[in-house]
């Protein structure tokens, strides 16, 4: 980045923080927000709790050269050491709601809604359709955005429609699931674009039957994949399912550097939460960011 862009970032960082306050952080780490816990610190990080939040996100970062960095549940992000020179956005508990409509089979939940959450609640509701997602530590906005999925499915084969906000254009629209353009691990979902809720259709199933399929998915996911903090699942499966020849070496090493990082995951009792921040003040942080 250059010195012109860097001074243009700092400017903008600053009168989001005379915008929002204490709602919006500086030179944030971004390990608090992985499950790896690696990587360095992001110059802002916004706590968005509605949309006149971003509306106004909008209008003070429209035109510049401030980069965007959407951040749901962190299970599959990797930092660099050198941080993210630009704006984080992280939706607050307002977008973690689950409304369940058992008379249509439909689930419509926040983007920050976490997805085992949302699975175990459809089941218990007796909607069929979504429990392979208890298995997957994600938020359900960053689910529409990869197209999360396991063992045997994925959000294409519920997912109707979603409500997306372009922080570059100020756009708010209400999307189908065919303008979502869905592919194997993918949407057209660009990474200035954050994902509000999502509206799943499920249908009617019997509530026992369920119950029994999310305690085989837990049961062999922790029997496939250790406790604690590490990165799960995250490699994409080869086309058709086998590897070419080409890539063994390179999936033996992937797959022996896993084994090293999995043998030292430090078990903890959830999925992450922010840490500790430093002491000093995300005002000081600002300021010293700032620059003239």
């Amino acid at each position: 980045m250059t010195d012109a862009a860097a001074g243009a970032v700092h400017r903008t960082v600053r009168s989001l923080r005379e915008a929002f306050g204490d709602a919006l952080e500086c030179s944030v780490s971004l390990a608090a927000y992985s499950t790896y816990r690696v990587g360095g610190a992001a110059a802002a990080l916004l706590h968005v709790h509605s949309i006149d939040d971003l509306l106004l996100a909008y209008s003070i970062t429209s035109g510049g050269q401030l980069p965007t960095l959407v951040v749901g549940k962190g299970s599959n992000l990797v930092v660099a050491d050198r941080g993210f020179p630009g704006l984080v956005l992280w939706l607050g508990e307002e977008f973690g709601f689950i409304d369940v409509e058992v008379e249509r089979s439909t689930v419509t939940a926040g983007g920050a809604a976490f997805l085992p959450v949302v699975a175990r609640r459809a089941t218990s509701s007796g909607l069929a359709g979504f429990t392979w997602a208890v298995g997957v530590p994600g938020s359900v906005g960053g689910a529409v955005r990869m197209n999360a999925g396991g063992h045997g499915s994925d959000m294409a084969a519920t997912l109707v429609s979603a409500t997306v906000f372009d922080l570059a254009s100020g756009e708010l629209s209400r999307r189908s699931v065919a303008e979502l353009g869905l592919g194997y691990r993918t949407s057209a979902i660009t990474a200035s674009q954050i994902v509000l809720d999502a509206t799943l259709q499920l249908a009617p199933g019997d509530r026992e039957a369920g119950e029994r399929d999310l305690a085989e998915i837990v049961r062999w996911r922790r029997e496939h994949q250790p406790g604690g903090a590490n990165g799960g699942s995250v490699f994409a499966n080869p086309e058709g399912g086998v590897l070419a020849p080409s890539s063994m070496p390179l999936a033996a090493k992937e797959c022996a550097l896993a084994r090293r990082r999995c043998q030292r995951s430090t078990p903890i009792s959830s999925w992450p939460t922010p840490v500790a921040r430093p002491t000093t003040s995300s005002a000081d942080r600002c300021g010293s960011s700032a620059g003239p």
